[in-house]
């Protein structure tokens, strides 16, 4: 799993956006806000961390329940598939 090409984090004060630029922006044309984690997360996967290390990196940096972990992460892949800002 990637970030497509032609999507990209901006950082905006105390938030982040992902938009579509370039041809992307034909198949998208809006933009997510994403919080400080969203924004973690986003930059994990650009460094090539698959679902179940970013999972489990996560978990063990934050001391939170991996459970909890993987159901936001799950959302926030979901709906960067449903954008189509993954590739598989």
């Amino acid at each position: 799993m990637k970030i497509k090409k032609g999507f990209v984090l901006r950082n905006m004060g105390d938030q982040f956006v992902v938009v579509a630029v370039g041809a992307a922006a034909q198949q998208f044309r809006g933009m997510l806000r994403l919080n400080a984690m969203g924004a973690e997360i986003w930059n994990r996967i650009a460094a090539g961390t698959n679902e179940d290390a970013l999972v489990a990196g996560l978990a063990e940096e934050y001391d939170a329940p991996a459970g909890q972990i993987a159901a936001d992460v799950g959302r926030l892949l979901a709906t960067l598939r449903e954008v189509g800002a993954l590739d598989e």
